[in-house]
């Protein structure tokens, strides 16, 4: 079980006529989670740079399994496109389950994707910059920009089957 609680400083993603004349942009962020490429479990969708969530998210986890990577997907809701991925946190369930206290109280963790320059980028010339961004947003590969902080818990909750 991951408690999302807030999140802070999340960068500005979306851009309107009103933002270029000096208005605030904004961001619709929401939390998602997963487990070994299972149905993710969502928060609810704040408008805000700063959202309070406030928001349990439970995630099934069968054992054994050949994964031990939680993913925690921060995300910006696209009404007419996909979705943009802010950030992707990944934490071991094998340390959730060895060290539980650890994890148990809230605790900030910080995001780190694509600098934000590249969230605009076209696919030009075979996409390689575009590429190279969304696998830093995914963690695939090591992020190089602060994107925001999420504080959260995590629990291992088992269930007896009888």
């Amino acid at each position: 079980k991951i408690k999302v609680y807030r999140a802070e400083a999340l960068p500005q993603m979306d851009f309107t006529v009103g933002s270029m004349l000096g208005q605030t942009a904004g961001i619709d962020a929401y939390v998602q989670a997963s487990f070994a490429g299972g149905k993710p479990a969502k928060t609810k969708v704040v408008k805000s740079r700063d959202p309070d969530f406030m928001q349990a998210l439970l995630i099934p986890v069968l054992l054994p399994s050949c994964s031990d990577q939680v993913l925690v997907t921060v995300k910006d809701k696209d009404i007419a496109d996909s979705d943009d991925i802010i950030g992707t946190l990944s934490l071991s369930l094998s340390s959730l389950q060895r060290h539980p206290a650890k994890y148990a109280a809230p605790r900030w963790l910080h995001i780190y994707g694509a600098p934000h320059s590249t969230d605009s980028t076209p696919s030009l010339g075979g996409g390689n910059v575009r590429k190279t961004a969304d696998k830093m947003n995914l963690s695939l590969l090591p992020g190089t920009a602060y994107r925001g902080s999420v504080l959260l818990s995590v629990s291992v909750v088992g269930c007896k089957v009888s």
